[in-house]
């Protein structure tokens, strides 16, 4: 990093800490940087720094440190990740505005030597993380820039402004939702769980957070960002996955054991309203008056989840069978005012445990060194589309089972003085499975 020459051909970080009326430029001293973003989530930033002077933590820094660290407006961060070329700035990555969630410092070290260490989170998460419990009650549809959702990002966020945008869903304006003491984040979480049966092409509501931004998005509606094409190369030699180009090296992080969960997840429930069983004995198939929609989800009743497109021998294929796992309905809501009927609904917890939970099937990741600047965006999480090309070094360099295309979940950036590693976590559904092609 910019603190040590051995690093200042490689990278270095910006990092811009504001407390009260301290403001200061702290990535010179950077020695332990690690950025990580995952799909339904944000940015987490933790970072040490090692002052050996006490240039960072004096008197004034100290004061305003302990005074704003659990105020209404927190302690404002931005960072970034610069990347050399002969001691020259170079291509960079975006600058993130966070907010610090936790603070460790040695503030009585040796006389030479203090230590920092800051744990930041995005903006609009560390906003609705610190949300009362005041059991408001709230009227509206789940989804839309109106709606519950965003009724609830907008009260707790203020008095500062996020930009918040949610998709639509299809239940009733007039419904009336309770938040039962609940804080912001798990009343959300729960209403997103309502919303998996009842969004425009019935995929689960995915959450992003990044700067001052709260989305909540359909899955099958997500964008590609700039990241979405990329591509890799790995070369694969003895049983033993080594380095093709100087990028990185691969890791399988498969597990089979979900594959049986994943065949076929159904629910059950007893309307409170009509008294009708919602279950899978009252299914048409066994002579009730249910659809199989109504009753469970499986491959082929998901057919808008996203999915990169891979051939027969670069991954596995569905699941066979009739085992099903049982999973807890949602709660009628309101009387069945939903303006959706119970049987319609009751299984979107069902739906979107199936829709994420295939994603974990089958998973790489591949790391990176010296790392990328590209991967800075939270939103790409979920949604875009890199290229793998692993090949044999054998006489016909034939493609390897991993090679092709795989969704991107999540990244990470690692760095020290010496060392930046760029990990990307990436995933693919079966060959053969029901999907929209990202």
């Amino acid at each position: 990093m910019a603190g040590d020459k051995r690093g200042q051909d490689r990278h270095s970080i910006e990092f811009r800490i504001t407390a009260g009326s301290s403001d200061k430029e702290i990535g010179y001293y950077c020695s332990k940087f690690e950025w990580v973003s995952f799909v339904n989530g944000g940015n987490r930033i933790t970072a040490s720094f090692k002052d050996t002077h006490q240039n960072i933590l004096d008197e004034k820094m100290i004061k305003e440190l302990l005074k704003h660290a659990k105020t209404e407006k927190g302690i404002d961060v931005e960072a970034r990740i610069w990347q050399h070329y002969e001691r020259k700035r170079g291509k960079k990555t975006a600058k993130r505005k966070l907010k610090v969630l936790s603070l460790n410092s040695n503030l009585l070290g040796s006389i030479t030597e203090a230590t920092l260490e800051l744990v930041c989170i995005d903006a609009a998460s560390w906003l609705l993380n610190r949300g009362k419990c005041d059991g408001h009650a709230y009227k509206g549809s789940i989804g839309g820039d109106d709606g519950v959702i965003a009724q609830i990002a907008n009260k707790y966020s203020a008095p500062e402004k996020l930009n918040i945008k949610i998709d639509k869903t299809k239940d009733d304006k007039n419904n009336w939702w309770w938040d039962m003491r609940l804080d912001p984040k798990t009343v959300i979480s729960s209403l997103i769980e309502w919303s998996a049966s009842i969004t425009d092409q019935e995929t689960p509501m995915v959450i992003q957070c990044q700067d001052f931004e709260f989305k909540c998005k359909e899955w099958s509606n997500l964008p590609p960002t700039k990241t979405n094409g990329k591509k890799f190369s790995v070369a694969h030699r003895k049983g033993h996955i080594q380095e093709w180009t100087d990028r990185g090296e691969l890791q399988i992080l498969s597990n089979n054991l979900l594959s049986p969960a994943a065949t076929r997840l159904y629910t059950g429930s007893i309307s409170a309203t009509t008294g009708l069983y919602v279950d899978k004995g009252n299914s048409k198939e066994s002579g009730g008056v249910l659809t199989p929609k109504q009753t469970y989800v499986n491959d082929k009743l998901s057919p808008n989840k996203l999915g990169p497109n891979i051939k027969a021998d670069q991954g596995y294929s569905k699941p066979v069978g009739e085992s099903a796992t049982f999973i807890e309905p949602v709660p009628e809501h309101n009387n069945g005012d939903v303006g959706v009927l119970y049987q319609d609904y009751s299984v979107g917890r069902a739906r979107n445990w199936f829709m994420k939970t295939i994603y974990t099937t089958m998973r790489v990741k591949l790391t990176i060194e010296p790392g990328d600047t590209d991967f800075d965006d939270a939103f790409a999480c979920g949604r875009d589309r890199i290229f793998l090309e692993v090949i044999t070094l054998d006489k016909d360099f034939k493609p390897y089972y991993i090679n092709g295309n795989w969704m991107l979940y999540g990244f990470r950036h690692m760095c020290d003085w010496e060392h930046w590693k760029t990990e990307l976590l990436l995933c693919r559904i079966e060959h053969d499975a029901a999907k929209k092609s990202i």
